[in-house]
């Protein structure tokens, strides 16, 4: 959670965060290499959401969203949830 954030520094924020995982290179404790990966979801108030259990609800869905579209990435509430309401 990024408090005062605007949406596109939230989703900035994100896609440096799944870059910074994807390009760290992490071991098991026997020596295996493992490849990690983010799902990220970013809503904004109030934009997205009137509540705080909604703007949860929003920014889940979104990460929901980008995990079966590609199980690394960063969804958007507002492009996720297009026609809806």
């Amino acid at each position: 959670m990024f408090p005062n954030t605007f949406k596109e520094h939230g989703v900035m924020l994100a896609k440096r965060l799944c870059s910074l995982l994807s390009s760290t290179d992490f071991v098991a404790d026997d020596g295996t290499p493992l490849v990690v990966t983010a799902s990220f979801g970013v809503a904004t108030y109030p934009d997205d959401a009137e509540t705080a259990q909604q703007l949860l609800g929003a920014a889940d869905k979104a990460m929901y969203a980008i995990k079966e579209a590609s199980r690394n990435g960063v969804g958007v509430a507002a492009l996720c949830d297009a026609g809806s309401n």
